[in-house]
């Protein structure tokens, strides 16, 4: 669908297309009121078109992306390629907020923050309000675990690594906007350019809370040089955001802290810091 086309909703009225979100399309009555509905896979999609969600395939693409497609800086000296837009919107970068500690399979996850998407609740969020209020270090500290990181994320070639792997980067604001001032320099232009771009260099130094990121730009311009990087290129707004709902984030939630009562200990629970990757440099 394309913005402005009509839909017959479940209710029966007719909306119009105003909005397209990650997981839901958002329509207008006559009425001025609004609806969401879950995005769904169409069996085409027209050309120049709105296109829509396969959420199997992006549940199986992100049950991939989360055993190696995200790319993490080594310490000292990395050598990277920033690639251009993944669709027509022009855009090099996505930005998304996640709330980090929590654990599923045994494993670390991140989960989005609903109400920075566009929805008007977001159950981690309440949790986090209301710890942050609470007079007990152990919510303070829970609190902090919880509170929502914006990120962005680029495709990115790792010059040192597999020149045929599209990996996605996810870095701070102080990042991108250093990034981002080269971009707008007119000595050095647009950066990801397949023929005149530049490498960056990102240097990690230090470790823990001390874990600091340096940026900077290759000075000679190179091409890409990657055999069909085109082609492989992550579709970051569909990608990097699990589809998730407000029931399914709030059970998971319960699974991780539903013992945790503000002003009350957690008895037996301890808390893990989130990783140097998820807390430091973020400015």
């Amino acid at each position: 669908m394309k913005l402005g086309d009509p839909k017959v909703l479940k209710d029966g009225t007719t909306g119009r297309l105003v909005k397209v979100e990650p997981t839901r399309l958002i329509f207008q009555r006559k009425d001025g009121s609004k609806i969401g509905v879950p995005r769904t896979a169409p069996a085409s999609a027209e050309p120049g078109g709105v296109y829509e969600i396969n959420m199997d395939k992006v549940k199986e693409k992100m049950n991939t992306l989360r055993t190696g497609m995200y790319w993490t800086p080594n310490e000292g000296k990395n050598n990277i390629r920033i690639l251009p837009p993944w669709n027509s919107e022009g855009l090099y970068f996505f930005t998304a907020a996640l709330h980090y500690g929590f654990v599923n399979e045994d494993k670390k996850r991140a989960y989005p923050c609903l109400t920075y998407m566009g929805e008007p609740k977001c159950p981690i969020c309440d949790l986090h309000q209301k710890l942050s209020k609470s007079t007990d270090p152990a919510d303070r500290k829970v609190a902090k675990r919880l509170q929502r990181k914006v990120k962005n994320y680029s495709n990115i070639i790792d010059r040192k690594g597999d020149p045929n792997q599209v990996l996605i980067w996810g870095y701070s604001m102080k990042q991108l906007r250093t990034i981002q001032g080269y971009m707008e320099d007119s000595d050095w232009g647009n950066i990801t350019d397949p023929k005149q771009g530049h490498d960056v260099i990102v240097e990690r130094k230090g470790t823990g809370l001390q874990t600091k990121y340096e940026v900077r730009l290759k000075p000679v311009p190179s091409p890409i040089n990657s055999p069909g990087w085109s082609k492989k290129l992550h579709l970051l707004d569909q990608e990097v955001i699990e589809p998730i709902t407000y029931g399914e984030l709030a059970a998971i939630l319960k699974d991780n802290f539903g013992r945790i009562r503000s002003e009350k200990p957690v008895d037996g629970d301890t808390v893990d810091e989130v990783s140097d990757e998820e807390i430091a440099d973020e400015e």
